[in-house]
């Protein structure tokens, strides 16, 4: 049981991200800016980490920041592990290339509706999107570089974790700097005082729902998911975010579901899985080859590169 943990709380991490892009979609179309919105909550998620940082019970090994400034360069030479002639390389290969493939068949692939709705909520927040269908394509690219970006953010932080093993820390300090950088940012593009109101109850249940739980569970877990199991686990639960947001959207906005979305759950799900068996036979392989530990087992939370 105690294996699943890591694996439970990135599934976690992804319903709470969907929850919060649904919070957001709701709160923008009240009249909500995303510098607004991003300012809020990572200026809330320091403060919920604020009393973890200064009051907590155990000494943190000094900051060693000459140090963590030459990480970037580190990143760039510390990826995953990649033998080819091994079975759980291959799983992960496999399994990675699977997912994105489901992703794109949920995509571009729409099929007859499996569940349908006529709740007036649908019409509510979909009608303001019809008029920007013209520009999925620069959405889709611009998607596609955040995740790109965020692959790269997994793999410093994988560095950083080994350096500085201190979750709290590290996360405290990101979302200060977040919250010190976008605050400019956000006074220049939205000059207006008036703005920054929070004018509707979805708009600060928006708000408080992201800083003061999901930006800093999320953020935790997948730091330590990233020192216990490496970046490539941590990365291979985003595709289930698109699983997770159709079934959400059905539930909760009684969004219609296609034949497209379950085939392409079915493919994401098993990519993950392989993924998943992977990184798990890898683990064995290099627990067997490194011998049986004190006791004559094999601890269930390798960290990842020991």
């Amino acid at each position: 049981m105690a294996a699943a943990v890591p694996s439970l709380l990135m599934l976690a991490v992804e319903c709470s991200n969907v929850v919060v892009t649904i919070l957001f979609k709701a709160a923008s179309l009240k009249g909500l800016s995303y510098y607004n919105f991003v300012t809020y909550s990572f200026a809330l998620g320091t403060c919920v980490l604020i009393p973890l940082f200064f009051f907590r019970k155990t000494v943190f090994p000094p900051l060693k920041f000459p140090l963590i400034s030459g990480l970037c360069l580190l990143a760039l030479t510390g990826m995953e592990k990649v033998e080819i002639r091994r079975s759980g390389t291959q799983a992960k290969i496999i399994g990675t290339i699977t997912s994105i493939s489901g992703a794109l068949v949920m995509t571009f692939y729409k099929g007859p509706k499996i569940i349908s709705s006529s709740s007036s909520s649908v019409v509510q927040l979909q009608s303001p999107l019809e008029s920007s269908r013209s520009n999925w394509i620069i959405g889709g690219f611009l998607e596609a570089v955040t995740y790109l970006l965020v692959s790269f953010w997994y793999i410093i932080q994988a560095q950083v974790m080994k350096i500085y093993p201190e979750e709290i820390v590290v996360n405290f300090f990101y979302y200060l700097l977040a919250a010190l950088i976008c605050l400019p940012i956000s006074l220049i593009a939205e000059p207006q005082m008036s703005g920054w109101r929070l004018t509707s109850s979805v708009s600060v249940a928006a708000v408080l729902y992201t800083g003061l739980f999901a930006f800093a569970f999320s953020s935790v877990v997948h730091t330590w998911c990233i020192r216990l199991k490496g970046p490539v686990f941590v990365a291979s639960f985003a595709p289930t975010s698109i699983v997770i947001a159709a079934v959400m959207s059905a539930m909760f906005l009684g969004e219609a579901i296609y034949l497209g979305s379950m085939i392409g759950a079915v493919i994401i799900m098993g990519g993950l899985y392989a993924v998943l068996w992977g990184k798990a036979k890898e683990t064995e392989d290099d627990d067997q080859s490194l011998g049986p530990s004190s006791d004559g087992g094999v601890p269930l939370l390798q960290t990842y590169k020991n």
